[in-house]
């Protein structure tokens, strides 16, 4: 089945509020401020604490792009999400959260539904 009339209502984004530097990996691993810039331009990073998963960044994104939109929660067919470092196997750290709309990105990540695209 077409789907002639499928669009994109809006994107949403979010990244960790820990930020590594290129100092603080000279720290952990044999590198250096210099080696990393000249390679990748790179100075600093967003990293997740061991609390934070790509499922919670999701959750944020995806309420800032339902926020930023026309869009009723109740509206929604799908939820697409992309990254290159998913959550662990294991998903007993994931949290229901207090507001519905959280409970329903959460579920809807959760239960890798695909299901209007924000």
């Amino acid at each position: 089945m077409p789907l002639h009339n499928a669009q994109f209502a809006s994107f949403g984004s979010h990244a960790p509020a820990k930020i590594v530097n290129n100092f603080d990996l000279e720290k952990s691993v044999e590198t250096a401020d210099e080696w990393i810039r000249t390679r990748t331009g790179m100075f600093e990073r967003h990293h997740c604490t061991p609390e934070e998963a790509a499922s919670d960044l999701a959750i944020v994104a995806a309420t800032n792009a339902i926020e930023s939109s026309k869009v009723r929660y109740r509206d929604i067919d799908l939820i697409v999400t992309a990254t290159v470092t998913g959550d662990p196997v294991s998903y007993t750290h994931l949290r229901a959260h207090a507001t519905p709309e959280h409970l329903v990105c959460r579920l809807l990540l959760e239960k890798k539904k695909t299901i209007n695209i924000i």
